[in-house]
């Protein structure tokens, strides 16, 4: 007796049959980004072998004879010679030189460890908390206050750590605009983070600073912030105010940055209440 399907399993044959059929088109769909992966990989390996054979292709043997010293400037071979003891020594102060590199920059040198910075922004309604921990959303998405903020301020680079991070005071000057009129005095030590592996084609740093905020007044829009508390906000209050910055190796003495500019009560070290913040841009000169 032949067995007749039902309508309903018909249909449930056909959508496990869809199924399959939209499985294998994804599966044919990731097998060929994964194959495409592979050939963009291995034409940017060869691209680079190929330069690197035409960049050693440049020093031919004319070129070695050209520029290898005289030979009567050669010393004797036997003034050269070298004990293994000796050898030894030098290798290990070789190494202790290049792990134990911290370098003390004098405080009255610049060389390219000062700098002077211009920036400007509007006030953020946001706390700080919420942005970088509680609700991570882009900027266009923060709510924005009708004050504003032009500050100038001067650093100085003191400690340079094996070219990893450096250690920068700062000090600086801004007047608010808008809502906010008072003046704003800070000075502040920036830890600084320079090593990224792309700095030989967009050099980028990270500051992040821990210092003293002194405004000329109380603000509308803090004394907003501390609500019912108003009578306890201060001040002088805790300057944070972290950036990036970005500029070109071949003139790394000119920056720009985005910097958040924030003032606050630290938790309780100033005062539970109040503060006021910015985000701001700017430009850096290095001299």
């Amino acid at each position: 007796m032949a067995y007749i399907a039902s309508r309903k399993e018909l249909i449930l044959v056909r959508k496990l049959s869809l199924n399959l059929d939209c499985l294998n088109v994804f599966y044919r769909i990731i097998l060929a980004n994964i194959k495409l992966t592979f050939q963009i990989i291995f034409f940017v390996l060869s691209t680079i072998q190929i330069l690197a054979a035409e960049e050693i292709k440049k020093y031919s043997e004319f070129d070695k004879m050209i520029f290898a010293p005289h030979p009567f400037s050669i010393k004797s071979p036997i003034k050269n010679i070298e004990t293994e003891s000796q050898q030894s020594v030098k290798n290990i102060s070789v190494k202790e030189k290049k792990y134990n590199s911290k370098n003390l920059i004098p405080i009255f040198e610049c060389s390219g460890s000062c700098s002077f910075a211009f920036y400007a922004g509007r006030g953020v309604e946001n706390t700080m908390q919420s942005i970088f921990f509680d609700n991570i959303e882009l900027p266009s998405n923060w709510d924005y206050s009708h004050s504003f903020l032009a500050a100038v301020s001067a650093s100085k680079t003191l400690i340079n750590f094996d070219n990893l991070f450096h250690i920068e005071p700062e000090i600086g000057i801004a007047k608010r605009f808008g809502d906010a009129q008072e003046f704003e005095l800070w000075t502040a030590i920036y830890f600084r983070w320079v090593y990224f592996p792309w700095n030989h084609i967009l050099k980028t740093t990270i500051g992040v600073p821990t210092g003293l905020n002194y405004a000329s007044g109380i603000s509308d829009c803090e004394l907003s912030r501390a609500g019912n508390k108003s009578i306890e906000t201060s001040r002088l209050m805790h300057f944070l105010a972290p950036e990036i910055t970005f500029s070109f190796p071949e003139k790394d003495s000119d920056e720009i940055f985005v910097r958040f500019h924030h003032r606050s009560g630290a938790f309780g070290l100033f005062t539970d209440h109040g503060g006021i913040q910015f985000l701001t841009t700017g430009i850096r000169h290095r001299f």
